[in-house]
Formats: structure tokens, sequence, C-alpha cells
């Protein structure tokens, strides 16, 4: 045994080091060649739990061993897709094309029962495109026929389509305008996409003549926090979701001309939408469907790996998993009624795309067998697999080295293998739900995911986190019973596997739990990070500052020196485009933050209003959304701490920005002029804003409702202040001081601040 466990360590270290070797470098051989040593040396591991960690003493442990060894199968599979479909990325180009020959665009705006505030946003992204006057028009898809939607396309000067019904959903939506428009192209934008104001300019040219392409998808982006990353602010965050899949997988799918329209932010040429019968209404993702269709039928695809709109990610885990099902839905109803295997006139590598892109949905009982096989063991006494600790190490060491390398060099830093992991624990319980349309294709309705949540104080109902928390205690018992197996009998090979399995598998929860506790937004219009040049006109004051974000609602601006808010009204001006806006608004909190002076204002005009004059700055600069997956991920064991402890700090987080003036925690020496010629008492500051102070008095002698507070090294300039409060205690008085004149401890902050 001695020899057996020497070789595999020698074989297992000379894979691993060559892994590491290819993985440092560059080039096309090199990511081929770690791709081919990964998947060996996954075939040696698998080979070796199939031969020698299967069987046991009962039918028990037989089945649970197999079952295991099906969903390690199924995962290996799984990478070898992904290796497939990403490893070749395409860099296409937009063509130079004469203005007058740019091809004339049907726009179409989806929208069933979402706010209508939203579908204002797309509407203006749509309407303020730089494209030639006349070559296109923007229509508003009202499935829910809302007289609200109606009268908001009649304000914004955009037409109004809606139809008798919602029969075939979103499809039947697109195919009722289609036969009401007739422009050479359709672009086509989810009511919560707004696209840059280059979006037609960066994607018709692309089909400029005739041709066979058929439709372009581009990127897509969302300016929202998902709930998982939601769950870890104030803390580093991960990469969005759905990174990996749209500046990864779908630039390596776009190779084979098998990249796929995902829904929104996508242009098709009318004349192949025709000849294909219109969008697909026999499942609930038309979109892949149709975009299966055309591929079948001989046409071309495109993908353009820009982020030229941006979207609304799903606000909470409920909405989150309602998307993932209905994408599950539609990958089952695929399989069964139109099988990408059986279907004539694609390619053999469109086949392997679009079975891929069926088949991910299947990850619901394999991930399921991984949160409960070691539980089985730990606490019921039936092992998954029989082996010894140091060959386990060995073997499985390697294979999961390169595979963690692999991802890493073709994932191009979009995702971690543990933020896999924890998306697919996220999704497994609903995913299996969803397996059901295999026996039932025909019965599954479509699902609109929830957009422009606002319920403040709302969290996932009981029924969605019930299954992450009964897994969670049953896991925490079982380390229970690991760490008292470890203490009685020593460290047993299979114990010490389960054991730490068990663990990880507990760290894959606890971003679930946390998603599931995060509240909706409470901003009724989002926050972006804008970064440009603005003036504040406040109380005769004109002063130049700093956007750091900027909304519909309001602006936090960054300001050189603070300037007293309280009570004051304000007007705000921001580059809008080739021009300046000048907009009313109202002090909420002045503070600082990242060292630096921040005051936050909320606009007094309409959101209608502010929305028009701002969505050039918001969503339509080409710029807008550069740079925005550049963050590579940090280690999973950081996310997850600040997972555990986010929601601890929130409401902390929260409550220190509602101040109007700044305060700085310094011990700043004053001098306290008390009324009546009573004397002086020397103090010392706690924290400081221009608004008031808190200060400290040695001593238990009360303070007057009045006194006068200045700098000690200062003996004139002391200004009036009034105590609101003060706690005694056995050596000392601590008060909160308000100045009575607004700002009127500019020169006390100031102080404060070259101290701190």
């Amino acid at each position: 045994m001695s020899f057996l466990i020497e070789d595999h360590f020698i074989v297992s270290m000379g894979g691993a080091a060559a892994a590491a070797a290819l993985a440092f470098g560059s080039g096309a051989r090199r990511r081929a060649a770690l791709v081919i040593l990964s998947a060996v040396l996954s075939l040696r591991y698998l080979a070796w739990r199939g031969l020698f960690t299967l069987g046991g003493d009962e039918w028990s442990e037989r089945a649970l061993g197999l079952a295991l060894y099906a969903a390690e199968l199924y995962g290996f599979i799984q990478a070898l897709l992904f290796c497939y479909q990403s490893a070749s990325p395409t860099t296409p180009e937009p063509p130079a094309v004469p203005e007058a020959e740019l091809p004339e665009v049907d726009v179409f705006v989806t929208i069933y029962d979402e706010p209508v505030e939203i579908l204002r946003r797309t509407v203006l992204g749509c309407l303020g495109q730089d494209y030639p006057e006349g070559r296109f028009e923007v229509h508003v898809l009202d499935d829910g026929g809302r007289s609200e939607v109606r009268a908001l396309a009649r304000r914004l000067g955009c037409r109004y389509i809606g139809r008798a019904g919602s029969e075939h959903a979103k499809a039947g939506n697109i195919n009722h305008a289609l036969a009401l428009t007739s422009r050479e192209l359709v672009a086509l934008f989810d009511c919560d996409h707004v696209p840059v104001r280059t979006f037609l300019r960066e994607t018709a040219p692309f089909f400029r003549g005739g041709g066979r392409l058929a439709f372009l998808q581009t990127a897509h982006h969302f300016y929202n926090d998902d709930p998982f990353q939601r769950a870890l602010r104030p803390g580093p965050s991960p990469p969005g979701e759905q990174d990996l899949f749209f500046h990864v997988i779908q630039p390596g799918r776009d190779r084979y001309n098998s990249a796929f329209f995902t829904g929104s932010c996508g242009l098709f040429r009318r004349s192949a939408l025709e000849q294909a019968g219109g969008f697909r209404t026999e499942t609930v993702t038309e979109d892949i469907h149709t975009s299966m269709e055309l591929h079948a039928r001989g046409y071309g695809s495109l993908y353009l790996n820009r982020d030229l709109s941006a979207g609304l990610a799903p606000e909470s885990l409920e909405g989150y998993l309602i998307q993932r099902r209905r994408w599950a839905t539609g990958a089952m109803q695929l399989l069964r009624l139109d099988n990408p295997i059986l279907k004539r006139g694609l390619t053999l590598h469109q086949r392997i795309n679009y079975l891929a892109s069926n088949i991910y949905f299947l990850l619901g009982p394999p991930r399921i067998v991984y949160l409960l096989s070691p539980l089985f063991y730990l606490l019921l006494g039936k092992a998954p697999l029989k082996t010894e600790l140091p060959v386990f190490l060995s073997i499985y060491g390697a294979h999961y080295l390169a595979s963690l390398l692999v991802l890493s060099t073709l994932g191009r830093g979009m995702r971690s293998a543990f933020w896999s992991d924890v998306y697919e624990t996220a999704m497994c319980f609903t995913l299996t739900a969803a397996l059901r349309s295999l026996v039932s294709p025909r019965r599954a309705g479509f699902e609109v995911t929830p957009k422009g949540e606002r319920t403040a104080g709302a969290r996932a109902p009981v029924r969605l986190v019930a299954p992450y928390a009964v897994v969670f205690a049953a896991l925490a018992a079982g380390v229970g019973a690991g760490l008292t197996e470890l203490v009685r009998n020593g460290p047993a090979g299979v114990t010490v596997i389960c054991l730490v399995w068990t663990l990880y598998n507990c760290l894959l929860l606890l971003p679930c739990l946390a998603a599931a506790g995060v509240t909706f937004q409470r901003r009724l219009a989002p926050r972006l990070a804008r970064t440009v040049e603005a003036g504040l006109h406040t109380g005769g004051l004109a002063l130049r500052c700093r956007t750091r974000d900027v909304g519909e609602g309001g602006v936090l601006l960054s300001l050189d020196e603070p300037a007293g808010l309280e009570g004051r009204d304000a007007a705000v001006e921001l580059p809008c485009g080739e021009k300046t806006v000048r907009l009313e608004a109202r002090a909420l909190r002045h503070d600082e933050r990242d060292g630096e002076v921040v005051a936050a204002f909320a606009f007094t005009a309409a959101p209608d209003e502010t929305a028009a004059v701002l969505s050039d700055l918001l969503f339509g600069r080409p710029e807008s959304w550069s740079g925005a997956h550049d963050a590579h991920p940090r280690g999973a064991g950081a996310r997850v701490v600040v997972a555990a402890v986010a929601l601890r700090f929130a409401a902390a987080h929260t409550a220190a920005l509602r101040r109007l003036s700044p305060r700085l925690r310094a011990p700043v020496p004053l001098r306290c002029e008390l009324p009546a010629g009573s004397g002086e008492l020397a103090v010392r500051t706690i924290d400081v804003g221009l608004g008031g102070v808190r200060i400290e008095v040695r001593g238990r002698r009360p303070l007057p409702e009045s006194i006068w507070l200045g700098l000690s090294k200062d003996g004139n300039g002391a200004v009036e202040a009034r105590v609101v409060w003060q706690r005694r205690s056995l050596r000392s008085v601590r008060a909160g001081v308000r100045f009575v004149e607004q700002g009127g401890g500019a020169a006390i902050w100031r102080a404060a601040r070259e101290l701190s």
C-alpha cells in the first residue's frame, strides 16, 4: 500500500505542477494543453473512484455511492462542455457604414406588469439613440393593457401597441407587433434594459445589405446588485452571477455560430423571423427556442461582447429563483419537444452547444446529492465512498487543482469555483422541482421576473427559506457528530473527508441564507456611480463640487469644504450631454465618507421631469458601463465571513449617514464660556460637526442650557450653542450641543479634521 500511495503522490504532484505551469503561461496552445491535462487528471480520478471506492456492506451504502458517482460524472460532463463553449471567444468589430446606408429599425420595448418608471428609463434611452432621424421608431408593446403605459408612450412620443389578451405571453406580444410594423430590422428590449445612445450605431451596421445574419445579441449588464451581492454589502462582493455567461460562454459559442438570443438587447432581421414563423410559442423560453430554429434553417448569428445597455438583476432571492425556474422549465420543454440532438439542420457544434444549455439545468439533483452525502456517514454511519485519506488527497487534489486552474484561465476572472458552487446550491431545490416539465412539458405557464420590488422590510417567504434552513441545521448537526467522532476515535479517513465536506457545504449555504434575509430596495429610483464636475448653489454660495452618485431622485456630492446645509434648499447643476441642467433640491444629509466631505440632496421636481433631463448622464453615454467587469474575485473565505456579518452592520451603516452636517471623531480642546460671567471651563470634543458637537467636561458640574464654545488656542470667536442633552458619570459630564447659528462650528470642524 505504501508503494501505491507514493506512486499516486508522484503522479499527482507532477500533474498539478504541469497544470500550474500551463495556467500561468499564455496562448491558445497552452490553454488547450491545460484543458487536456485537466481532463486526464479528472478521468484518472473518476476511474479510481469507480474501480476502488464504490461498494459497501449494505445496499444503502452501494446506492449512496452510485448516486454520488453519478453526480460527479454529471459534473465532469458539465466541465467538458464549459471548456468546449468558452475556449475560443470571438471579438467582432462593427463595420463602417455610411449613414445613408444604415438599415431602418423598429425598436420594440416589451412590458407586462412592471412599474411604469422602469419603462420610462428604457423608452428615453431608446428615443435618445444617436441614429439618423427617421430611420428608427420606438414601439411600446404593452401586454398588460394598462392606461398608464398608453399615457406614458403618448407623452414621450413613441408608438403604443396593445392587444386583446396575452396569449403566448412575451412571444405572442412580439409576434403581434411584428404584424403591425415593417422596417428591415427589429431591436428588442425588455422594459428594464436601457440602451446607451450608440446601441443602434454599433449593432445595425452588421446587417448592411443582404446575407444570412438573422440576429445579433449583445452582452447584458445590470446596474443594481443581485441578492447575493446585496447580502455582502458594504463589504467586498462577487462578480455578477451572469457575467460568466455573457462575457465568457456566449463569445465562445459565437465561434461555432451558436450564440443565442437572450430575450433582450438584440437585433433581428425581419425577413428571417418571418420565414421562421415568428417567435416560437411552444416553450416559455422563446428566446433560445427561436434562436435554435433560425440556426436550423441555416441562418447565422453574431455575438457582440459589449455592454451597450444595462438592466435590472432580480432584486430578491424569490425573484432570482422565479427567473431560474422559468429558464429551467424552458430547458426541459426544449429537451422534450424540440431536442437539439434530433433537430434537423443544426451543425454538430450547434447541437453540442444547445444541448449544453439545456442539460445545465439538470444540476438540481446532483447538487442535492453533494449537500446530503456526507451527512449519511456522519449521522447514520453510511459511507458514500471507501478510501484512505492520503490516497484520496493525492488523487482528488490533483483533479480539483487542475479544474480550478481551468476555470480561472478560461473564466477570465468572471467566476470562482466557490461562487459557482454557491449559485448552484441556491438553485438546486427550485431546479429539481422544475424537472416535472420533462414529464408534462405543455403544462408550464410563463412566469414574469419581478422588477422594481420596493416593499420595505419584506424578506423571502418561509417556504423559500425552509429548504436552506433545514439542510443547514442538518449540516450543523453533522459537524457536531463528526467532531465527536474525531475526539473519540481519532482522524479516520472517511470521517475527516465527510467533516471537511460538510463544513464546506455550510459555507455554501451561508450566502443563500444571507440573500434570503435581504430586504427589498427602498429607493424609488436607483443611484448610479457617476463622477462629473457639478455646481451647488445654496444660501447665496456658489460651490464647485463633484458627483459621487446620481439618480432620478437625487445626487450625492463631494465638496472641498463643509457647508452649513441645515434647512436649506439648493440648486444643483449637472452636465447632461452637451448642455448643463439646473435642478432644485433639498439637503438630506451632510457627512464625511472615505476622507471626503459629502452632501446628499433630493431633487424636488417630479421624477418624470428629472428622468428626462438626466437620462443621458445616467444611461446614455457610450462609456457608461466600461470597466464594469474588470474586478477579479477575491478569496472565498473572506466573502463568506462578510456574508455572515454584513446584515448585522447594515443598520449601523445606514444610520451613520443621516446627519445634515458631517461628524468627525477627534479630541479638539475647547474653551466653554458660561453665561453671566460665570467663568470658563476646559472641555474636549468627542465628535464634531458643523451643526453641533459632543463634548466631555471633567467633573460632575452640570452645564447650563446656553454656552459659548471656541478653540482653546483662539481667544476670540466663541459661538453660541444650546445644550440638548447631558449625562453625568463619576468623573465627567458628556453633553450634546447644537450651535445656534447654522454652520457655526466651521472653525472647530476644520480643527477636528486636521487632528483626524
